[in-house]
C-alpha cells in the first residue's frame, strides 16, 4: 500500500539574533491510509513545526510534503484533504459563532455533495458524541472536552485523507484525556484517514499510535512500532523520556532530570544534537549520524553502529 502523506528530507530554520535556529532537519516519514503515527518529544523538539509544514502554514527550506505521492502545488484542493485538530480548543473556536456555523463553513465550502447542511452537522455533532442540540450553543458555553469535540467534528467535515492533531488533549482535564483518545482512535478506524498525533505523553502514544517517531532537536532519534518502542527502547533519549514519563498533570516541558541543558539548534555542529546530555556519549558522537535500521525500527545512535 503506497502512503496517503510523505515527508522527504523536510527541513526548515529560522533566523535569531544568535545566528540561525535549526527547527527540523532532514525528516523523513510516510503514514498510510488508516495509520496513527506519533510525534513524541520535549518541548522544543520540532513537533508542532511539523504540523505547521505539513499545512503549510510554514514553507520547508529543502524537501517536500507529497500527497498520494505528488507535491502539495500539484495537487487541487489539497487544504481541505489535510485537516489540523488545534492544541486548544477555546482558541480555535470563534466564541462569535454558534457551533453550528464552525462546523458548516467547512461543510458548504468543500462538501458540494451534501445537500443538507444542517443534517449534517447534526450528523457529526453525534458522530463526535456530542448531541445536535448543541449546535445552537457557542463555545464558551461548552467545557473544554465539548469544545474539543467540536474541533474534531469541524476537522472531518471536509472527509479529509489526513488529519494532524496537535497536542489535542494537552488543555484537557485528566479525565476527558482518555474520552478524546478513545474517539480519535474509533474515528480514525472508521474514516480510514491517517492520523499524525503530537504529543508529550508517551503513554497515550502508544495507546493511540501505530509508530512513534521519537524527535529532539528537529530530528528523528528513534521510531519503531509503538509497543516495541515503549517496552524496548533503544536510543539513550528514548530511555531517559520513559523513565521520566510523566505522571498525571505533569508534561515534559522541564529538562530530563539528571541531563542538563538544552539542545544545540543554533547554527548546530554535525554530530549527534543529545551528545551533550547523553549519558553513552563517545568521540565518534561527534561526527554526523545516519539511521540504523534494525528490522522495522530505526535509531540514530552510534550504539546501534558499534553493535553492527
Amino acid at each position: 500500500m503506497s502512503p496517503v502523506l510523505s515527508l522527504e528530507g523536510l527541513s526548515v530554520s529560522f533566523p535569531t539574533a544568535g545566528g540561525r535556529l535549526r527547527a527540523v532537519h532532514d525528516l523523513s516519514m510516510a503514514v498510510e491510509k488508516g495509520e496513527c503515527v506519533a510525534l513524541v518529544g520535549e518541548s522544543g523538539s520540532g513537533k508542532s513545526t511539523i504540523a505547521r509544514l505539513i499545512t503549510g502554514l510554514v514553507a520547508a527550506e529543502s524537501g517536500a510534503v507529497l500527497l498520494e505521492g505528488q507535491p502539495l502545488s500539484r495537487v487541487p484542493g489539497w487544504r481541505k484533504r489535510i485537516q489540523l485538530i488545534f492544541q486548544d480548543p477555546f482558541g480555535s473556536l470563534n466564541p462569535a459563532h454558534t457551533i453550528h456555523h464552525h462546523i458548516a463553513r467547512p461543510l458548504a465550502l468543500h462538501r458540494s455533495d451534501i445537500s443538507d447542511i444542517d443534517a449534517a452537522v447534526g450528523a457529526l455533532l453525534t458522530r463526535t458524541g456530542l448531541s445536535p442540540e448543541y449546535a445552537s450553543r457557542r463555545p464558551f458555553e461548552l467545557s473544554g472536552g465539548q469544545r474539543q469535540r467540536v474541533a474534531i467534528a469541524r476537522a472531518l467535515a471536509p472527509a479529509p485523507d489526513v488529519i494532524i492533531a496537535d497536542e489535542p488533549t494537552s488543555m484537557l482535564d485528566v479525565s476527558m484525556r482518555m474520552d478524546i483518545l478513545r474517539l480519535l482512535k474509533a474515528l480514525v478506524e472508521e474514516q480510514g484517514a491517517a492520523l499524525v498525533f503530537i504529543t508529550h505523553d508517551l503513554a497515550a502514544a502508544r495507546f493511540l499510535a501505530d509508530r512513534i517517531f521519537v524527535l529532539y532537536a528537529g530530528q528523528v532519534m528513534e521510531t519503531s512500532p509503538a509497543d516495541a518502542l515503549v517496552s524496548d527502547p533503544l536510543h539513550p533519549y528514548t530511555r531517559l523520556l520513559i523513565a521520566a514519563a510523566p505522571r498525571a498533570g505533569e508534561t515534559l516541558d522541564a529538562p530530563l532530570p539528571g541531563t542538563p541543558g538544552k539542545p544545540p539548534v543554533i547554527d548546530p555542529p554535525p554530530g549527534c544534537p543529545f551528545a551533550a546530555r547523553c549519558p553513552s556519549v563517545t568521540d565518534r558522537c561527534a561526527r554526523p549520524v545516519p539511521l540504523y535500521h534494525r528490522n522495522k525500527r530505526q535509531v540514530r545512535c552510534v550504539l546501534l553502529e558499534e553493535s553492527s
